[in-house]
């Protein structure tokens, strides 16, 4: 399917999609806003973590009387570990069942 156009703001996504497939995200996107974590989740499930170490993604309000977004950690750097692809398994969990090895980063 030809969604008729490329939008040039569509994200570098790690993993290529088509056209169609960045339309049904950005709709998503749009859709899931204020809605807690989901975003956190199709961003994990999407393999797109690194999106998040953009400065847009730090930025608070844009105060159109300084014509500038309010930045709410000045100097502050966010970088992306792919350990976060997946959660820790529980200690606890790891000592019941030998068989269980943590995931990678976490060791």
């Amino acid at each position: 399917v030809d969604v008729g156009f490329v939008d040039p703001n569509w994200p570098d996504w790690e993993v290529p999609v088509s056209p169609l497939i960045n339309e049904i995200r950005r709709e998503r996107r749009i859709e899931i806003t204020m809605e807690g974590e989901d975003r956190w989740f199709d961003l994990i499930r999407w393999k797109a973590g690194r999106l998040l170490e953009g400065r847009k993604t730090q930025l608070g309000a844009y105060n159109p009387e300084k014509g500038a977004y309010h930045e709410i950690w000045p100097g502050f750097v966010r970088e992306w570990d792919d350990k976060l692809y997946f959660r820790p398994i529980p200690t606890q969990d790891l000592t019941l069942n030998p068989n269980l090895h943590q995931n990678p980063g976490w060791e």
